[in-house]
């Protein structure tokens, strides 16, 4: 991921890939309004998100597709269970799943007038969802409802990764919380 000027002097986002582990890249998709977070799921799935829309990919990367959004939204981050079941977050308290592959998106409701960085999800009913001054959001219920976790962390939290049974956040001032099942 990365940024690139156009023509005119604007920064927009891009996308490169390689396949010499890194002696060349090649700009694969720069159709983006810059790119925040880029989430791969096998065989050869992903997304990007970025302001006003969600990328997607089912051919490792190769060919990109743009799903819209609103504009005024900031996607920050993306999980996706499989192919198709996924959620994303973004700026002030954006919160939406998709049960499509991201075609279509369902608003969730603002959890918070903050901003949300990532959402990761440990089985199909258990997630969290963080962002600001080290807010976390938790469901049990395959995100029908969210609460807020107390909040005994007090820097931003800005990404999720889900290794077997525990859940890894890492955030700003060097911040790393654990949780396990």
């Amino acid at each position: 991921m990365g940024v690139k000027k156009t023509s005119k002097g604007k920064l927009i986002g891009a996308l490169y890939s390689t396949k010499d582990g890194g002696a060349t890249w090649k700009e694969v998709y720069n159709d983006m309004n810059g790119i925040y977070d880029l989430f791969l799921r096998k065989p050869g799935l992903g997304w990007i998100t970025s302001t006003g829309a969600v990328g997607s990919t089912t051919d490792g990367g190769e060919n990109w597709e743009k799903n819209i959004l609103n504009n005024d939204d900031i996607v920050r981050g993306a999980f996706f269970r499989s192919g198709r079941s996924g959620w994303i977050v973004g700026h002030k308290g954006l919160l939406a799943n998709t049960t499509d592959g991201g075609w279509s998106w369902q608003r969730k409701g603002q959890l918070t007038k903050d901003n949300l960085y990532a959402v990761g999800f440990l089985t199909a009913f258990e997630g969290v969802a963080v962002g600001d001054r080290g807010m976390m959001f938790i469901t049990t219920d395959g995100g029908i409802r969210w609460s807020l976790d107390s909040m005994f962390v007090r820097s931003t939290l800005r990404d999720i990764e889900i290794v077997n049974d525990r859940i890894w956040m890492c955030g700003d001032d060097g911040t790393i919380v654990s949780v396990h099942k």
